[in-house]
């Protein structure tokens, strides 16, 4: 016979496991408001000239402010910058607001959601410091395996920790394909038309071939170089790192990344036609391909709507969309605790859904577009090179 008692007692044990079965996600998700108010460090040092072996209470020592008075506030959603020169003190707040200062003597409160900082928030909370410690003799994969069994809730099993992690270094080298071979191709593109400037001037005014055929001539020239290394590169990492081990993603892979290559040819000619003069496009193309990186979905997942729209110009997004494409589709999961199956969408890990798996054909088209445009860009800014004023 069930007693009102019992119902109470496993409603209360049903809560207690929905609780822990919780995602990882859900729970990093977790808004948290840093304040601290009035925060003061103090330390104690050797007076000029002391020997700093007085027996005396402070007989030699003298105590030294490091940090005074300092107040802040930090929302969920919002990222602190603090600026100022070497030695004001920066580190030292945000050691101190970390809960990680030793020695010393620290005043001030320092809140996290209105509650004092707990030994226990350290595991859901990040704190990189400025010079990081590791241990030398671990791989990179064994570090984050340690860190993830250290970490990650304890309702996670080894296994499951082991493959959000290999998901992760998936994604992560995905990205960092579409960065790298984004940044390259586009500087050595940049200086090909500054440096030849004096040249091409004097060439055309003289009349001695047309525009068109100096233009194709050094675009298929600078082509084996430009496609070679990003193929020895991926033929390397991509067998080493666990990416989907079969050929025709293989191929399908490299494809998306020399299409990738050859845009971002075309954006570093663009520039470099443009500007004309290399330091101001080298600055200008480093402008450029850091906002495509950060509106290219990996960083930010929650890019503000007054930048949104430099996504759909970046080059960093659809070349992410593709090689994502290239190794996942809509129904790859991976292992979670979220989901009654034990099993979770690709498509909804965080790095991936602002992304997203569909739109391949859309992705393809908007690269060609831009692989036609940029060049069309490049030649018509040529065009005034060489030219006779009137």
């Amino acid at each position: 016979m069930r007693t009102e008692r019992d119902d109470t007692s496993t409603d209360l044990e049903n809560g207690r496991a929905a609780i822990q079965e919780r995602g990882i996600f859900e729970r990093a998700n977790l808004p948290i408001t840093l304040k601290f108010e009035d925060v003061v460090y103090k330390i104690k040092v050797q007076k000029p000239g002391g020997s700093g072996m007085s027996l005396t209470k402070g007989g030699n020592t003298v105590e030294k402010v490091i940090l005074k008075g300092i107040t802040g506030i930090v929302r969920p959603g919002e990222i602190l910058a603090m600026l100022g020169p070497s030695g004001s003190g920066k580190t030292t707040l945000l050691t101190a607001i970390g809960g990680r200062l030793g020695g010393g003597r620290l005043e001030g409160r320092v809140m996290y959601n209105g509650r004092p900082f707990l030994n226990s928030l350290k595991r859901a909370t990040g704190f990189v410091t400025q010079d990081d410690i590791m241990y030398p003799h671990l791989t990179v994969a064994e570090t984050l395996m340690y860190t993830a069994l250290l970490r990650l809730p304890k309702t996670l099993s080894k296994p499951e920790k082991s493959d959000m992690n290999h998901l992760q270094d998936k994604i992560g080298l995905l990205f960092f394909y579409s960065a790298f071979w984004g940044f390259f191709p586009m500087f050595n593109a940049i200086f090909t038309f500054p440096q030849e400037r004096s040249m091409l001037d004097k060439e055309r005014s003289s009349g001695m071939y047309r525009l068109s055929s100096y233009f194709l001539a050094r675009i298929v020239g600078d082509l084996p170089m430009e496609l070679i290394l990003p193929t020895i590169f991926l033929t390397i990492t991509y067998w080493m790192s666990g990416m989907h081990p079969d050929l025709v993603t293989f191929l399908r892979t490299l494809l998306t990344l020399l299409y990738s290559v050859l845009v971002a040819q075309g954006v570093g000619l663009a520039i470099g036609a443009l500007v004309m003069d290399q330091r101001s496009a080298t600055t200008l193309g480093s402008v450029v391909m850091l906002s495509f990186l950060l509106a290219g979905g990996y960083y930010v997942q929650k890019v503000p709507q007054f930048i949104a729209w430099i996504r759909y110009i970046s080059i960093s997004h659809y070349t992410y969309k593709l090689l994502l494409g290239s190794q996942f589709d809509l129904h790859s999961t991976y292992p979670c605790k979220t989901d009654p199956t034990g099993l979770c969408l690709v498509g909804e890990y965080p790095a991936v859904r602002e992304v997203g798996l569909s739109g391949q054909a859309v992705a393809a088209i908007a690269l060609g577009v831009m692989f036609i445009g940029y060049r069309l860009i490049a030649y018509l800014a040529l065009m005034r090179i060489g030219v006779a004023k009137r």
